[in-house]
């Protein structure tokens, strides 16, 4: 029996979009193809909130921020990274790798950015070719007032790209409506398809930021210019020159359709309300929560460790009694903290009352008294 995953992705799948993966196999181009290729796009412009362009790449996550990182910025140019967790990170360490200077604005991991900060930094220093921002930090359990630091970018003028991989399809994100220049999310979290899909989104004025390059740039498989200009060309039979993963692409198409009739907002009520119990509930257990209050992620709870709650016990517990799985810290966090996942179907109270209770019992098994507490959730 497969465990259930509350890891912060990839998530447990709707029946309905697993047997998407099990489709016969079709050609990657034609126009029954486009069909569903132009279906899926049109639908994730409306989880989105844009009317600009949304390429899918096969790739994780992690190929939308090489993509749009590699074709904005250039060497030497001086980029604001928004660093509070692993994954703002790992945004400037790709920035750094494409020649620029990476500008850290740093908060401790677990609080929300500094807006005060930002706006002194990019009042002390010019010629700012992108600030960059992680929507929903899942190495921390933070979701960043995104709305917030693009007015502020568009006040001054600069470009914002936003990592969305763990918000879209669980927290509110209006891209257009926002400002925001480029995002880009992934098939595999708040989605709640398989892994495999980067989504790529570009405004009008993101097209002007790459076009005002002084080189081209160098590549092929992530050239998004190149990829509008075969997406344009061959409309209505192939997107473009690549050999698409045809059945997570219909299985994303599927997740996409089972969102829309949920309902956005619905859906992302349904995410807030789960978050704000599961918090509520591990605090009754006597658990203390990373993340600040008012900044914490519809989709990811990050809790801290401590004597009686160490990582590795916890999960072998989990794992072995429960047949759940959860994750563990990244980098500085690694055996200081548990990461639980709860987007799509395992954003529900099924899931979260059984780890609850999973959990009360480790807690009962290192001699810690939550009997009151099982009790009270339970009767």
């Amino acid at each position: 029996m497969f465990p259930k995953l509350m890891i912060p992705g990839p998530v447990d799948i709707d029946e309905e979009i697993l047997l998407e993966m099990s489709h016969p196999m079709t050609a990657h181009y034609g126009t029954e193809w486009m069909k569903v290729f132009d279906g899926v796009r049109d639908k994730l412009k409306k989880i989105i909130g844009t009317k600009g362009d949304l390429f899918l790449i096969v790739g994780s996550g992690h190929a939308g921020l090489d993509a749009v990182i590699g074709n904005v910025v250039e060497e030497d140019d001086k980029v604001i990274n928004i660093v509070n967790g692993y994954f703002g990170n790992r945004c400037a360490e790709i920035t750094e790798l494409h020649g620029a200077k990476s500008i850290r604005i740093e908060s401790q991991w677990g609080e929300s950015v500094d807006l005060e900060k930002l706006i002194r930094t990019i009042q002390k220093e010019d010629r700012i070719k992108l600030i960059t921002v992680v929507h929903n930090e899942t190495s921390t359990g933070v979701l960043n007032p995104v709305k917030n630091i693009s007015q502020i970018a568009k006040k001054h003028g600069i470009p914002i790209f936003v990592d969305a991989v763990s918000s879209i399809g669980a927290s509110e994100f209006r891209m257009d409506e926002w400002g925001i220049d480029f995002c880009t999310t992934a098939s595999q979290k708040g989605l709640g398809a398989p892994p495999g899909i980067a989504i790529i989104c570009i405004s009008e004025e993101g097209w002007n930021v790459i076009k005002r390059r002084k080189k081209p740039y160098r590549g092929w498989y992530f050239n998004l210019l190149l990829m509008k200009e075969l997406n344009d060309k061959g409309k209505g039979i192939q997107p473009y020159g690549i050999t698409m993963a045809v059945n997570n692409v219909r299985a994303l198409n599927k997740a996409a359709e089972l969102i829309l009739d949920e309902g956005i907002y619905r859906r992302i009520k349904r995410h807030n309300e789960v978050a704000r119990d599961l918090r509520k509930w591990l605090k009754e257990l006597g658990l203390e929560i990373l993340a600040k209050e008012n900044c914490e992620s519809n989709t990811v709870t990050v809790i801290k460790c401590n004597d009686n709650f160490k990582y590795e016990e916890v999960s072998d517990y989990l794992f072995n009694k429960h047949n759940i799985q959860v994750a563990r810290g990244n980098s500085i966090l690694k055996g200081k903290v548990v990461r639980i996942g709860h987007m799509g179907v395992t954003a529900n109270y099924d899931y979260i009352t059984y780890l609850i209770y999973s959990i009360a019992d480790f807690l009962l098994s290192k001699g810690v008294n939550v009997q009151e507490q099982l009790r009270l959730f339970f009767k």
